[in-house]
């Protein structure tokens, strides 16, 4: 029988991963270890998130003139038109700036994110290969006392986990053409293609148009500074 180890008492014993404190000036970033010990460490200090300083960034002084003005428009001429367009632009550009500084503030936080999102998946992968091997050990060894034919289902069973066998139903397609209607699903893209190349019938569907107005922003010309 292999000597049992008990790898949480292990991870008690290991020395403890050097915090990082900032993530100013580096990309490097520092494991810091999963606390098997129930320390209360903190992970505090690694990113300084700031709701205030970042909505003080956002804030648009336009905005409420902005909706108050779209919502009392009313367009009676071409001119009436004309403007309305140039409000529905002027929002356009308010909206993508907002996208754009959005994404600035939080392009920091988003690449520690990742950083250590790829260290944890990394460690995580590592013990999901144990996981498949004990798996295929176990599977190996319920195949061998199936062989005997016992009649009973194999259960391994202790205070850490259970492990039992159960008989799942699964599906392959062999005859497309047999297959119930019921069972089908309708291939949308398909579909979507075929209007697009000039289709105008296919049974079963009801092919028809809409007209919609589309809008679409023209560069804009920077001002000379003086």
């Amino acid at each position: 029988m292999t000597e049992e180890i008990d790898f949480f008492q292990v991870a008690r014993l290991l020395p403890p991963a050097t915090k990082k404190e900032t993530l100013q000036g580096t990309d490097t970033l520092l494991p810091i270890r999963p606390s098997f010990a129930g320390s209360a460490e903190s992970s505090k200090g690694l990113v300084t998130l700031d709701l205030e300083v970042a909505r003080k960034a956002l804030e648009t002084p336009v905005m409420q003139e902005l909706i108050s003005r779209a919502e009392q428009f009313t367009i009676s001429d071409t001119d009436d038109a004309s403007e309305a367009l140039t409000m529905q632009d002027q929002a356009l550009v308010f909206s993508k700036q907002i996208e754009k500084t959005r994404k600035e503030i939080v392009r920091p936080h988003l690449a520690f994110q990742k950083a250590v999102k790829k260290f944890g998946d990394d460690l995580k992968s590592q013990f999901d290969a144990v996981r498949s091997v004990m798996q295929a050990k176990l599977e190996a060894y319920g195949q061998q006392e199936g062989a005997k034919e016992t009649g009973i289902p194999l259960k391994i069973e202790n205070d850490d986990a259970t492990a039992y066998e159960e008989t799942v139903w699964l599906h392959s397609v062999e005859d497309p053409a047999s297959i119930p209607p019921q069972y089908m699903m309708i291939n949308e893209q398909e579909i979507k293609t075929a209007i697009k190349d000039g289709v105008r019938t296919i049974p079963g569907l009801k092919i028809y148009s809409e007209t919609r107005t589309k809008y679409r922003s023209k560069p804009k010309k920077m001002e000379k500074k003086a």
